[in-house]
């Protein structure tokens, strides 16, 4: 009887032992991001793209969207009509340097120009300024 008794209590001990351990870290969920809105964050990636690509105006119809492109491909934005755009490049200097980015872009409805600068405007109709 001693045994049976030694033995449940050795049991009960092991078993109690097991669930003492470390716990387990429950996974970090994925961080939630806004769409981008103004410049791709790509052209961020290469300065020498960025400043490239022209997006001043002295009226909204000097401004054109254009694919300026980011780490993903496609990406949309308002820029100077006659500025030339990058997006293979700017895809090229991603993979070089091993970035990635969210795929996605902004729904442009037409471009905008405020404070002598190509914006975007997500609405049904243009704002001319």
């Amino acid at each position: 009887m001693r045994n049976v008794l030694r033995c449940l209590l050795i049991c009960v001990l092991v078993f109690a032992s097991v669930g003492c351990g470390a716990p387990v870290a429950a996974p970090t969920p994925e961080p939630v991001l806004a769409a981008p809105v103004a410049a791709p964050p790509a052209l961020a990636a290469s300065e020498d793209l960025a400043q490239a690509i022209d997006f001043s105006c002295q009226q909204a119809s000097d401004c054109a969207i254009k694919n300026v492109g980011n780490c993903c491909g496609y990406f949309p934005a308002c820029v100077n009509q006659a500025s030339p755009t990058f997006p293979e490049k700017v895809l090229a200097d991603c993979a070089a340097k091993g970035m990635t980015s969210i795929c996605g872009f902004p729904e442009i409805a037409a471009c905008s120009c405020v404070d002598q600068r190509c914006e975007a405007v997500s609405g049904a109709a243009p704002v001319l300024q």
